[in-house]
Formats: structure tokens, sequence, C-alpha cells
């Protein structure tokens, strides 16, 4: 306390006495007294002592560029010291622990004592004073005498809430009143005047759709004593017009821990709404149109590893979930070379920034099934053009590939089957006078004659040169088909029935017709001698051994799939199997594996007339597990066999 007049002796004590914060300045600005309730007041929010003997003027001028309500002190400190203006209101908020605080500061010049200059008065105020919201409502008013950039923190603090389509609340919790801020008026479409604000008449502005959920979770916040976090929430203004909001509130306990008022903010989120939605749109439609490329498509990040897939890439892989991708690199998704090669290919493109561009690369998915594949890969850079990634684009080209194999193999066979119809045809007519001359001697021979032993020897390879040459120009004349409706169950059972009278007793025969009928448009020769070849080739495969033939008539589980029914032949032995390398030439023209006793025509045959109906054949073995030939046939029609 400063030495003072008994003047200002009476003033202080009357000061100490107020239930305000009160403090008075020197001509230079300094603090020379503040009262109990000013010392309380600042010991409860940090301040470093009561503040005598500072500068409060510097202190309010150091802060005004942070603090934009402190220039207005300053000036209204400045104009007191030097005895002008009056009383100088100013209103500002702060904001505590549990709430929004308003409080009111008046900067009173006092021009009859000679120690004190200036009285600083300070008191809090609530949200419903006349004067706060008079004060608020007539922004963006500026100060009389400050520069015309300066305004109040009540009006900062409008700006920014006009800013971002903001707006305070208060809910008194006992009584069910609403206060609110003048942005929060304009929110919801209503005057300022609108008086009897209360929770329901703010709940019943809240649209229909979303007033159940809205009150529940402010009952629950209430109930648990907790803040309200992000209530999202349409509202229906008075002209019908539909918003979205965002409502965060604070809630404040009394000295019981019982829930007594609550404030808080509220937004206008129906742009950042619309422009999720859009986003949400596009992104969906960008998903749809990435998952229908018939291409598997990919991102990858710096490090290769897969950050985006597709539907046609997850089945490639042989996957379904995409987890089982993402986050992996092709070292990890294929563990084999190519994997390997893939991964360091992907490093290249990273670190270079060069594409590749369509090389061709074999690999084995999850399934076990070789793929055919076609690869491309390109950098993704960001807008400064740096790496931050590859987009990569595969193929599976394995059907184009298999296509490609059989158009190989079809116009290898259309050249054979031209030359052998040539060679077929010059070499029997070589051969004819050469069986009809031996014949004729033969016959003259003497019994037990040497020249009978050796004409009989010239009759038997000439006869079986015969024989090839028959297969040759039957293979040469496959599409000279006679085709008719046959049926082909009959033509199985008759063929089965004609072989199993020619197999020696330790090969045994078993039919199994699940079908009456199969009716198709074939050559019935040529579709009788494929089962015939078929058949020989499965006793040749048992050969000595005790073994069994089945042979199996039926029709295809899944018709739907086809355009047309389809029949299969199954003829299966237990044989000595086949490995991998002889599988892949098995029905190449004169490929045998029977030295001295095979023509390697028979399959080749089969083959031959099984695509010359629409059909396809297939070959399943091992070596030591015997082997299944499944020939598919597109037929006309098909009866079944009735239960029994």
């Amino acid at each position: 306390m400063p030495e003072s007049s008994p003047g200002s002796e009476t003033l202080f004590k009357i000061l100490d006495a107020l239930p305000i914060e009160v403090a008075a300045l020197n001509r230079q600005g300094e603090i020379i007294y503040v009262n109990p309730m000013w010392r309380a007041f600042a010991c409860a929010n940090g301040a470093p002592g009561d503040f005598l003997g500072v500068n409060y003027l510097h202190i309010c001028r150091q802060a005004q560029w942070s603090e934009p309500f402190a220039a207005s002190v300053a000036d209204a400190i400045e104009r007191a010291l030097v005895g002008e203006g009056t009383s100088t209101p100013l209103l500002y908020p702060c904001p505590d622990e549990h709430r929004m605080r308003w409080f009111r500061m008046d900067v009173v010049p006092v021009q009859w004592m000679e120690e004190v200059a200036a009285l600083v008065l300070h008191q809090e105020v609530g949200l419903d004073n006349a004067e706060l919201q008079s004060q608020i409502a007539r922004f963006p008013t500026q100060e009389k005498g400050a520069s015309e950039h300066r305004f109040n923190s009540a009006q900062w603090l409008h700006m920014a809430l006009e800013a971002i389509k903001a707006g305070l609340w208060e809910w008194d919790i006992q009584t069910g009143k609403v206060f609110w801020s003048p942005e929060s008026y304009k929110l919801f479409g209503m005057p300022q005047s609108a008086k009897n604000l209360s929770y329901d008449v703010w709940w019943g502005s809240i649209h229909p759709e979303d007033r159940q959920a809205v009150d529940e979770a402010v009952r629950r916040a209430v109930e648990e004593c907790r803040d309200l976090v992000d209530l999202e929430f349409r509202i229906v203004l008075p002209d019908g017009t539909v918003r979205w909001m965002k409502d965060r509130g604070r809630m404040i306990l009394d000295e019981t821990g019982q829930p007594v008022r609550m404030i808080g903010i509220q937004m206008d989120i129906t742009e950042q709404k619309e422009v999720a939605v859009s986003l949400e749109e596009e992104r969906i439609l960008l998903r749809t149109v990435i998952d229908a490329l018939p291409l598997a498509l990919y991102v990858k990040d710096r490090q290769a590893r897969k950050i985006l897939t597709n539907s046609t890439d997850l089945l490639f892989l042989g996957v379904n979930d995409p987890a089982e991708v993402l986050g992996k690199t092709d070292l990890e998704l294929f563990n084999d070379v190519c994997g390997y090669t893939c991964y360091l290919e992907d490093l290249e493109v990273l670190r270079t920034g060069q594409p590749v561009i369509q090389r061709e690369a074999e690999m084995v998915n999850s399934r076990g099934e070789h793929r055919h594949i076609l690869l491309s890969k390109t950098p993704l850079r960001n807008r400064n053009q740096e790496i931050i990634g590859l987009v990569g684009v595969t193929e599976d080209i394995t059907e184009r590939k298999r296509l490609e194999t059989q158009l190989y193999e079809a116009q290898k066979m259309e050249s054979l089957g031209a030359i052998a119809a040539t060679v077929a045809h010059d070499f029997y007519n070589l051969l004819t006078p050469i069986i009809g001359l031996s014949e004729v001697l033969f016959a003259e021979a003497p019994p037990n004659s040497r020249q009978r032993k050796y004409l009989e020897q010239i009759l038997s390879a000439s006869y079986k040169a015969r024989n090839l040459l028959k297969q040759m120009q039957t293979f040469s004349r496959l599409q000279e088909a006679d085709a008719r409706k046959v049926d082909l169950v009959n033509i199985v059972a008759e063929a089965c029935d004609i072989h199993r009278s020619a197999l020696p007793p330790h090969i045994t025969l078993y039919v199994h017709l699940k079908l009456a009928s199969a009716t198709l448009h074939a050559d019935p020769t040529q579709l009788h001698q494929a089962i015939m070849n078929l058949l020989v080739n499965a006793q040749q495969a048992i050969g000595e051994s005790v073994g069994e033939i089945t042979v199996i008539v039926g029709c295809e589980a899944a018709q739907s799939a086809y355009r047309q029914p389809h029949a299969y032949v199954k003829v299966i032995d237990t044989g000595q199997g086949i490995d991998a390398a002889t599988r892949k030439r098995i029905f190449e023209p004169f490929f045998t594996t029977k030295r001295g006793s095979g023509s390697g025509l028979g399959l080749a045959i089969v083959q031959r007339v099984v695509r010359s109906l629409g059909g396809s054949i297939e070959v399943e073995s091992e070596p030591g597990k015997g082997a299944t030939f499944t020939v598919i046939l597109p037929v006309m029609e098909i009866h079944t066999l009735l239960p029994t």
C-alpha cells in the first residue's frame, strides 16, 4: 500500500469492501493498489502475485497483438491517465476449465486525488446480461479512439463464429432454459427477439428422423455426467430448409458432482456433408470402375507393397480377401523366381522412374495354377513429380496362349493331314502290286519251303504297312465325315461289347451308362473308331499286368455353363500312368511310347474326331496311378436314366 492522504485511505477502505475486482493506477499507469477480490481473482487464475508495482499500461500494450481486447484496454487507460473521457465499459470472454465466462472491465478516470489517476473495475457477467447481448449485437462497431483494425475480444469471437458458421449455447439442465449467442439464432433461422428458448424448442427444430437419436445422446451425457462430443444431426429451418449441424458441449457439475449446466458450440456442417457425400459417390464410382476392369490393377507404395487391388487381381492371385494381399510385396505373394524377379523389377521402377511395358512372364498363384501374364508398370508421382509408388496392370494371357497353342496344333494337324494323304496314296499305289504278287508267289510256293517262309515275312510286313497307310488315310480324311444323328450311348456300348471280346483274361472291362441316350450330329464310323482307339490305348497301358478298364457315360452337372447340353465319356485304366512330359505330347501325331508296336496316330485321331465335333479331350494321370481320358461333346438332346 503506497503512502496516501486521509482521503485516499478512506477510498481504499471502501474499495476493499466491494464485491468486484478493483485496481488503482498512478499517473504512469502502475498498479498502486488492488482490493482483496482482485488479489483472489489473480491467484485463482495463476497470476504471479497481485500485480502491485506492475505497469498495467505497458502490459496491455505488449499483449495487444496477441489479444486484441488488450488494445482497447490500453487506449482506455491512456485516456484516463490524462483525465480525458469517462468510464469506458468493455466486455470480453474468458474460457475456464468448465465453461465460457464473460467479464466487464471499466476504466474510470480519477481527477480529485493526487496519488490515483484511474481505477480499473472488473466483474463477471452472465450470458443473459442485456448489456452483453447489446455489445455483441453491435458488431462490428469499433471502439471510439481505437485504430480502425482493432476490435475487442467479443467482436473477434463474433467474427470467428460468423466465419465458421457456428454459435454458442448454454443449457440450464434444471430449468430447461437455453441461452444462445446471436450466431445461434441465425443458424436456426430465428429472430434474436425470440423468447422462452428451451430444450424442447431446440429439440423441436431437429429433423423428425433424428430427434430420437439426438435425445438419447443428450440423455446419456446427462446420466453419465460427461461431455457431449460431435453430435451430428439435421435441423429444419422455418422455411423448410434442411441443414446439418454438429454440437459439442461441456458438462458443468455442482459441488456434489451432479450436472447443472451444459455450455457448448454448434456448427453448420451442411457444406462439409455435401462434399463428403460427393466424395463418397466419386469413391464408389471409381471403385466400381476399378473392379469392373477385366485387367488386374494394383497400386504399390515406395516399399513395393500393395496398397490397392481390384477384383480381377484377387481372382488372378487366387484369393478372396484383399487383406491377404494388401501390405505385401511380390516376394511375399509369390515364393518363386517370378516373385523375386517382379519384386526387383518394382524396386527398379521406383528407383529410376522407368516404366515396364508389356513384359511376358509365368507364375504360379496360391491355388497352384500356372498362369501366363503380361506385366506393365509405371511410376506414380505426386504434384511435385516425386515418385511415391507405382501403378501396375497385369493381363492374364493364359487363355490366349492356350488358344495360340491350339491354333498352332490345328495348323500342324492340317499340314500333317495333307502330307499323310499324299504319302498314303502314293505308298498305297506302290504297296498294292507288292502285296498282290507276294500273295501269288506265296500260294505257288511249296509248303515248308524256304521261299514260302520268306514270302510269309514279306506279306506280314506289307500287311502292317497297309494298316498304317489306312490309319494315315483315316487321319487325313476326317473332314470328309458323313455326319448324321447318332446316339452316343449306343456307340459307346457297341464299341465296349466288341472290345470286351478281344480283351485278354487278365483285363476286366466295366461299363457304367448313366444316360438312356445322348443324341448328337456326328459320323458314326469316326466316333466309333475314336472310342475304340481309347479302349485300345487303355489296354496297351495295362499291358501284361492284371488291371481294369472303366468306361463311364454321363452328362455335365452344370449345364447352364454351356449354350447347349454336354455329355462326357470317361475311359479309366489302372495302367502304368503318364508323366508330365508325355502328357504334353500325347496327342501329337506319330508320337508314341510303345516302341515297335505303336503308330502314334491312335490318340491323334481321337483328338481330331472330338474337336471336329466341337468337343474337347483331357487327360489326368500320374506315374503309377493309371490314367483317365475324358471326352466332352456337345449334344442335341439328353435322356437320363430313371432312378431305380
